[in-house]
């Protein structure tokens, strides 16, 4: 399962809870291939599933599916007790009640909720503990219930915008990929995200056998989720798979969806996303799997996602991953 790389700072956010155990803390790193020099590089990034793994070690590690980062322990099948109620429901708007209900119920120290107003349905965190929630708590909340009602309907749900108690942080153009929106506001109310109502109707498209795989892995069914939904953005990176090694332009891949590339440019403007964005994540993503799964060369590795030289694809992936492909092979072994 491909799953897109993560911003080291959710990396350093998950193990904020560890950082007075090192001991934990550098075997858990250790063992999910995330070099402790990549920690203190701003611009670093690792694998989906590498973060996905250590995202569960460390659940496992506290016995919390908050990590330690709430007023109290999360217990552990809290998830999967939720994800079980939600697929008995009739539809989305159900599903989501019952998991904001759910987790009213536990030592959240949030109020989790749905509201509806006109045309806009809103799935609400508001802080009802005096504790200090670091802002990965909320991000990466709503990055779950968005992904899981995506799941759960099998489609991608356009979000309308996504709002944070929280000021802008240095690291905001990572919602973009996080949320499939570009419309992020701060220093709001509460922590929400917004969506059309009428998905509220669409009826649960899972049931028991599809929960059990989901349910094998969910941290990484989500990062690395995909959903039977055709928007542009897949569309593209479905055309780019094809024919990598050649370096399509965006003239090419419009060519080969039949539009115009001020057409392609425009509907992928509405989703929050640019073409540069889909191949460099796509090239990362492939990269990664090269270098480290298959152990390509760098200059072989360069060839196969579309790099005439060597160089440029070493400064490429510097730029993406924070460290050049030698020193991530080297990492990595």
């Amino acid at each position: 399962m491909h799953a897109p790389t993560v911003s080291i700072y959710f990396v350093n956010a998950a193990l904020a809870s560890l950082r007075e155990q090192p001991e934990t803390f550098l075997r858990l790193i250790e063992q999910n291939h995330i070099p402790k020099e990549l920690l203190k590089n701003d611009s670093a990034r690792v694998p989906g599933v590498d973060f996905s793994n250590l995202l569960r070690d460390i659940m496992l590690e506290t016995k919390d599916e908050q990590m330690g980062l709430g007023p109290s322990p999360l217990p552990l099948g809290s998830w999967a007790t939720l994800a079980q109620l939600s697929i008995a429901a009739n539809n989305l708007g159900e599903a989501i009640r019952r998991l904001a209900r759910f987790y009213r119920l536990l030592p959240l120290g949030i109020d989790t909720r749905l509201d509806v107003s006109g045309d806009v349905a809103s799935f609400k965190m508001i802080k009802t503990a005096d504790h200090p929630f670091p802002d990965y708590v909320f991000e990466s909340f709503l990055f779950y219930v968005s992904r899981f009602s995506n799941w759960l309907i099998n489609k991608l749900i356009p979000l309308i915008s996504v709002d944070f108690c929280f000021s802008e942080t240095p690291h905001r153009s990572e919602y973009r990929n996080l949320f499939i929106t570009s419309n992020v506001n701060f220093n709001c109310e509460c922590s929400q995200f917004n969506f059309p109502r009428r998905y509220l109707n669409e009826p649960i498209r899972q049931d028991n056998y599809s929960l059990a795989k989901f349910l094998e892995h969910s941290n990484l069914s989500m990062v690395a989720q995909r959903t039977q939904h055709k928007n542009w953005r897949t569309k593209v990176q479905q055309q780019l798979i094809l024919k990598l090694d050649q370096n399509p332009s965006v003239n090419d891949i419009a060519q080969n969806l039949g539009v115009h590339p001020h057409t392609l440019r425009s509907h992928l403007r509405r989703e929050g996303v640019q073409f540069k964005d889909i191949k460099d994540q796509l090239r990362c993503e492939i990269a990664i799997d090269l270098l480290r799964k298959q152990g390509c060369s760098v200059a072989e590795t360069a060839i196969k996602i579309g790099f005439s030289e060597t160089s440029a694809f070493t400064r490429a992936f510097k730029k993406w991953m924070g460290v050049t492909p030698i020193m991530y092979k080297q990492f990595n072994n």
